[in-house]
């Protein structure tokens, strides 16, 4: 029998380890599948109106589909009426305040789940250790429109300004979703879509940017300011493991904001008339 078969014979005897279920108050939708549903749980989401469209408009193709036959699983017709799209732990009046008034079945279920929140706490910490250092800072971002509107919303919410969010892109969405996700952006903040790299080096010098954020085909741009670059997205081709540079996530976000405010205190040593190695 071949390694392959073995892997997959093992595979198949074990245990679903997500088959669990953990004994807290919910709340859920009825069951059924519609667009009034779909609009009621991107409204319980908080989510943009672009991504309730873009829901929508799924929902509407998933309707004009038919279930494939080819496979040769064999099991009931599935009713997707029957089934109840979401279902969230019950909001409390009085929200824990610190994770150690979290219900402990609570925090099992997302360590089961892979979602640790204690990283969670360890984000906070570096943000108000970093605050100081990053704060109204100027920043350059640029990338595929999902990544940069990302980012920007990133850099907003940890007091970092954005002067200048660039993509190549032409979905002609991009400034609207962009204001969506990041409302504190300033309304002087330039938004260019189908911008390219000659258009924001010539633009660059007069916004005076901190550091930039993006791929490596920003170094030359980043090098002509004296300014870090912040390297996120693709192609990051002059760094050692560019291709497992993490921004996902708590942790993500964490190592992301640490390589910022490193980046930023690193300039500060290598500018100071003196020198200090204590900050």
């Amino acid at each position: 029998m071949s390694t392959a078969t073995e892997t997959i014979e093992d595979l198949v005897k074990t245990e679903y380890k997500y088959g669990f279920v953990t004994d807290v108050e919910t709340e859920s939708t009825p069951p059924g599948l519609s667009e009034e549903t779909i609009r009621m749980i991107s409204l319980k989401k908080n989510e943009p109106e672009w991504l309730t469209d873009w829901r929508l408009k799924s929902y509407r193709h998933w309707l004009t589909m038919t279930e494939p036959t080819w496979q040769k699983a064999h099991h009931e017709k599935i009713d997707y009426q029957a089934i109840s799209y979401f279902s969230q732990p019950k909001p409390k009046k009085d929200a824990p305040k610190s994770l150690d008034e979290v219900d402990p079945k609570l925090l099992e279920t997302y360590e089961k789940l892979g979602i640790p929140l204690r990283e969670r706490g360890r984000l906070v910490d570096s943000l108000i250790d970093g605050h100081k250092y990053a704060f109204e800072k100027r920043a350059i971002v640029f990338g595929e429109e999902d990544l940069v509107i990302g980012l920007t919303a990133l850099l907003c919410e940890v007091g970092v300004t954005p002067v200048l969010c660039a993509s190549g892109g032409r979905s002609g969405k991009f400034e609207g979703s962009l204001r969506e996700a990041a409302p504190e952006l300033p309304a002087a903040t330039l938004v260019k879509e189908g911008f390219d790299f000659a258009e924001i080096a010539e633009a660059a010098p007069e916004l005076k940017p901190d550091f930039l954020v993006g791929s490596s085909k920003g170094y030359s741009i980043a090098r002509r300011l004296k300014v870090p670059l912040i390297r996120v997205g693709f192609p990051i081709h002059d760094r050692m493991g560019g291709q497992g540079v993490l921004h996902l996530g708590y942790r993500g976000a964490l190592e992301l904001y640490d390589r910022i405010v490193n980046a930023l205190l690193e300039v500060k040593q290598e500018t100071s008339p003196v020198g200090y190695s204590y900050l």
